[in-house]
């Protein structure tokens, strides 16, 4: 018994936690919104800053907290008028976690 005790001490995985972070990706349409209102938006999220302050769905309420941004990224849909602009998609990390260890 003694042998598989420590057996079971020395595989057990260890790690240290750092806490829960909320990382969210957002995928967004452009339907309905114009192309002035599109490239205000993207020029938010790809300009060169430290973080945004986000606000995201969390269960019945939201969460809001530190975030920055690594990629952004859209596709290009031809249209009669010209080139528009359309499936954003853009990822927040969190900068701190959320929850911590007790």
């Amino acid at each position: 018994i003694r042998r598989q005790r420590q057996m079971c001490i020395r595989d057990s995985h260890w790690r240290d936690l750092q806490g829960t972070f909320f990382d969210y990706t957002f995928q967004l349409s452009a339907d309905g919104m114009n192309r002035d209102d599109y490239d205000s938006l993207y020029e938010v999220l790809t300009s060169p800053v430290d973080s945004h302050t986000v606000v995201v769905p969390y269960g019945q309420t939201t969460l809001s907290y530190e975030a920055y941004i690594e990629v952004v990224e859209d596709t290009v849909e031809y249209m009669d008028d010209g080139t528009c602009w359309g499936s954003l998609t853009v990822t927040f990390y969190a900068r701190e976690p959320k929850k911590v260890p007790a």
